[in-house]
């Protein structure tokens, strides 16, 4: 099933941006962490995409970071969630009109239509278990090449990187491959996209 809420013609590019850099760091404390997630906007002619609007230290910065594209959250039609880890989804009820896809299924409101993976003849979710068992990659016919919108299969550009959080790492090395094998660049959950090198 293509589901393509919001798309309105075929005219336009298709194509994925970093609106806010993610990072990992060590926290103030022993043991702590502090992580936010990148945040991408994809844009498939008249159909717009947030992908895992994560834990940016303050919501507004992620709404001026849509306004400086003369966007605002009810322009936006879906929200991608890679993963249900809060620094991948707590801001995804910034965009109230938009449908939320997750592992799951497609979300309004209190209405989950299971099984919904496409959101159009250029976009399409897959499972990449491993990090987590709910993890999914959106992939992205771009303009420019195959952009996978990958989540933790990689924190960030490192490919060869060991999963401190990782539930399973055979399925992780195994979503790895197919995140290299099929796109030409990738997202990852807490850097700048990375063009994939063969």
């Amino acid at each position: 099933m293509v589901w393509e809420k919001g798309n309105r013609g075929t005219r336009g590019a298709t194509r994925v941006e970093v609106l806010l850099e993610g990072y990992v760091r060590e926290g103030d404390t022993a043991g702590m962490e502090r992580a936010c997630a990148t945040v991408s906007l994809v844009r498939d002619r008249g159909l717009r995409v947030v992908c895992d609007p994560g834990t940016v230290s303050r919501p507004d910065i992620l709404l001026q970071a849509l306004e400086k594209r003369n966007l605002r959250p009810v322009d936006i039609q879906w929200v991608f969630l890679s993963h249900s880890h809060l620094d991948h989804c707590r801001y995804a009820g910034l965009f109230p009109e938009a449908y939320i896809l997750d592992y799951w299924g497609a979300w309004e409101g209190d209405l989950c239509r299971s099984g919904v993976r496409r959101l159009s003849d250029r976009i399409t979710a897959v499972e990449t278990p491993g990090h987590s068992a709910d993890s999914l990659t959106l992939m992205v016919a771009s303009d420019t090449g195959v952009v996978a919108v990958c989540g933790d299969v990689f924190w960030d550009r490192r490919i060869d990187f060991s999963d401190p959080h990782a539930i399973d790492p055979v399925s992780l090395a195994q979503s790895r491959d197919l995140v290299l094998t099929a796109a030409d660049f990738f997202v990852p959950g807490h850097g700048d996209i990375v063009k994939i090198d063969r």
